[in-house]
């Protein structure tokens, strides 16, 4: 008998617990999650295309800067051929150095192409 009366307060939290999994809404829980959810992978599209936005300008500025340098390179080239041509005082000396730089301005431009 002292067993079984211990039994009837169990049964009562039984009841209980059950009452509140009878009070359950699944499709509301469910709807709530999917809310979640979806705003979560509206936030995480938001971050992926800010840090796509941000690569692509980087980007751009890196090559415009690069093709900026190379433009700069060739006009110091030209120019210094241009002196050379004017000044009649061509050497060997002078012209290895050009073709080096032809040289290595044309590994650039290839590099950024």
């Amino acid at each position: 008998d002292l067993l079984i009366s211990q039994l009837n307060p169990l049964i009562n939290q039984i009841t209980v617990l059950e009452n509140r999994v009878n009070a359950f809404k699944a499709e509301n829980m469910i709807v709530n999650v999917c809310k979640t959810l979806e705003q979560w992978r509206i936030d995480c599209y938001k971050k992926i295309d800010k840090f796509i936005e941000e690569k692509s300008q980087q980007l751009t500025a890196y090559v415009i800067s690069k093709i900026d340098k190379q433009r700069d390179d060739i006009d110091q080239i030209r120019s210094k051929v241009a002196k050379l041509i004017n000044k009649e005082k061509l050497n060997d000396q002078h012209l290895d150095s050009i073709k080096c730089k032809i040289i290595d301005l044309e590994k650039e431009i290839t590099k950024t192409e």
